[in-house]
């Protein structure tokens, strides 16, 4: 049983992912699929292409707040966490260039192909707004709980290095609207997620993370992170 605990998910742009790969296959394979063909490696190329188109068209600030019209769909019958399961299930295979489990090569990929990547995985981030007592007041008055790379965290080893995820600069901007916890559109000074960013003053907070990674547009450096969900 799945017990994660969201306080991010954004059900628009998990539906538009998935609508426009993985329900696109399903829907291509029942009418093309060859009686005579592998139902299997079909599937896996014609994702795989498919995928691929995604992320160059894809832009993170015209996926932000809206939705595309491919996201009604058929398949609406699945709830967003079981899509967002079955993409990032789907995804793992390491045939899938896109989508990775280090942010640094999601990052290198985006620099590279200038493109958007994906990035399923854990990572630590500063929520600075909370690193003072009026964090809550800052992410209702702006609308967005706002994430950056961690500024003192480094992973322990035998060799002492740093870990490569560390060194990016990024921003990781979250609606208030799309957290899990938030009501009336606002974040709750003694919700869950309140508690956990304020008991840390907002350093090293591990987040498992689903997310669009670009970094060819940034003129400042910094890596763009378009959240689709967040959990502890």
């Amino acid at each position: 049983m799945d017990l994660r605990q969201y306080i991010y998910l954004d059900t628009i742009g998990i539906d538009d992912i998935y609508n426009q790969t993985i329900g696109r296959v399903e829907k291509e394979c029942v009418s093309t699929v060859n009686e005579s063909t592998s139902k299997e490696v079909k599937v896996s190329g014609s994702l795989k292409a498919i995928l691929l188109a995604f992320v160059a068209k894809a832009d993170i600030d015209d996926s932000t707040e809206k939705s595309r019209g491919s996201s009604t769909s058929t398949t609406s019958s699945k709830s967003s966490h079981d899509k967002l399961v079955e993409i990032t299930d789907r995804l793992s295979d390491s045939d899938f260039e896109v989508c990775f489990s280090s942010l640094a090569e999601a990052v290198r990929y985006s620099s590279e192909n200038k493109c958007l990547a994906l990035f399923h995985g854990k990572h630590t981030f500063d929520a600075p707004q909370f690193y003072d007592e009026d964090g809550v007041d800052k992410v209702n008055e702006s609308a967005y709980l706002m994430f950056n790379q961690a500024r003192d965290h480094y992973i322990e080893s035998d060799n002492y290095y740093k870990d490569q995820n560390a060194n990016i600069p990024l921003d990781m901007p979250c609606s208030v609207n799309k957290m899990k916890h938030a009501q009336n559109g606002a974040m709750g000074h003694t919700g869950h997620d309140a508690v956990v960013l304020r008991g840390c003053k907002g350093k090293n907070i591990s987040l498992s993370v689903f997310c669009g990674v670009q970094s060819h547009t940034s003129h400042s450096g910094v890596v763009q992170l378009k959240p689709y969900a967040l959990w502890f």
